[in-house]
């Protein structure tokens, strides 16, 4: 892989990870359009590794809390247990049938609908609550799952689990990125291990890695303070509109 390559490959990644358009659709849309040879699914995790590092250092301050908060890591634990259990088991099957164009795009429509009707769930509710407890924390993971379809998007998800169960966005929003490390770190893991025994080497000190793996963690960064400030002033709405007009194209192409 050329390294300009894996340098716009993370930058897509810092982009869309964190915005409820989906990273992992966009990982396998953009290198097909241009004609770019196959990525391995190592170097889509390692940069899915970058944007989850930068969930460690932007939100460090709160992690320390987190951690001290036995209350608040089970709600996380409990938020990860459905998509880390699903994963392990069909991960493998996920990646062999799920990444053709037709079935990306709908992906993204119905995704799309989940979040209007997340949204408007949302404003029906009258007193939103800030705190999220083991119940919803329960419903957010098992949203997390369809995630793992290419096109679904995890943060679209988890946000909306968060807005159907009635959280302020805000709140929502950081949840989702909460769910984000432990899950991505663990996927990672995997990939390491499947690339190991593989290849016999996880290839990680490879140039082109490195340097994808970088720029989605400093993407990742800037993304996420705008993704908090935006969704709770404006909503889905642009994002919504994106996604649509995605798949649409998408359809065209195919």
């Amino acid at each position: 892989m050329l390294l300009i390559q894996a340098i716009i490959l993370g930058i897509i990644q810092g982009l869309t990870e964190f915005l409820p358009v989906s990273s992992s659709a966009h990982l396998i849309i953009v290198p097909k359009i241009f004609d770019w040879p196959t990525h391995s699914l190592f170097f889509d995790t390692s940069l899915h590794l970058g944007t989850a590092f930068a969930v460690i250092v932007y939100f460090a301050k709160d992690w320390l809390k987190i951690i001290k908060d036995r209350n608040y890591l089970l709600k996380i634990l409990v938020g990860i247990i459905p998509a880390g259990i699903f994963g392990f088991l069909f991960s493998d099957f996920i990646e062999s049938n799920t990444h053709s164009f037709s079935i990306i795009a709908i992906a993204l429509l119905v995704g799309t609908a989940i979040m209007v009707l997340s949204e408007k769930s949302l404003k029906r509710v009258k007193n939103s609550k800030s705190a999220v407890n083991l119940k919803d924390s329960l419903f957010i993971g098992v949203m997390q799952v369809l995630a793992l379809f290419p096109g679904m998007s995890r943060s679209s998800m988890t946000i909306s689990g968060g807005f159907l169960r009635g959280i302020k966005k805000e709140y929502a929003v950081k949840f989702s990125f909460y769910l984000s490390a432990p899950i991505i770190f663990a996927a990672a893991c995997y990939s390491f291990i499947k690339s190991y025994k593989l290849y016999g080497s996880i290839g990680f000190l490879n140039g082109s890695f490195a340097i994808g793996v970088l720029t989605s963690f400093l993407v990742g960064l800037f993304v996420i303070k705008f993704m908090i400030e935006y969704i709770r002033s404006k909503g889905f709405g642009v994002f919504i509109i994106y996604r649509a007009l995605l798949a649409l194209l998408i359809l065209f192409l195919c």
